[in-house]
């Protein structure tokens, strides 16, 4: 969402980023994601202004929510980046005041080990979806 555009931009141009995962790393992160928030149990809609309360972790994997399918065969050619909640929650509130929310996204805690408790994500409506492991899971 550059300032001259107010847009969501596709490759996270203007969000405050701590790294930006590789080719490789990005592919790897994105589909063992895809795979838990398939596996997770649904917990409910969220609106932006839900998000500060839902997202406790500092750091958070932000990537795009685009899979690219052939057959049954999964591909990912987004992007992933790890930002700081309240750089993502700026980085969010722009397209979604001006309803240009136009990227799909995905949201997982950047935790030591393990997998994450949750994840959130959106396609282009700004309404978040939150999953969360099943009880016994984490």
């Amino acid at each position: 969402m550059a300032d001259s555009h107010g847009y969501m931009e596709y490759d996270f141009a203007s969000l405050k980023k701590v790294q930006v995962l590789g080719q490789k790393e990005a592919i790897d992160v994105f589909l063992n994601c895809f795979r838990l928030k398939s596996e997770y149990s649904f917990k409910g809609m969220l609106e932006f202004d839900d998000l500060e309360e839902i997202l406790v972790e500092d750091s958070y994997l932000v990537m795009n929510n685009e899979p690219r399918r052939k057959g049954k065969q999964i591909f990912f050619t987004g992007n992933v980046v790890e930002a700081k909640k309240d750089d993502l929650l700026f980085f969010l509130s722009e397209p979604i005041q001006r309803h240009d929310l136009i990227v799909p996204l995905m949201i997982v805690p950047v935790i030591d080990g393990g997998q994450p408790s949750y994840i959130v994500a959106t396609q282009e409506d700004p309404i978040f979806e939150w999953f969360a492991a099943k009880e016994g899971e984490r």
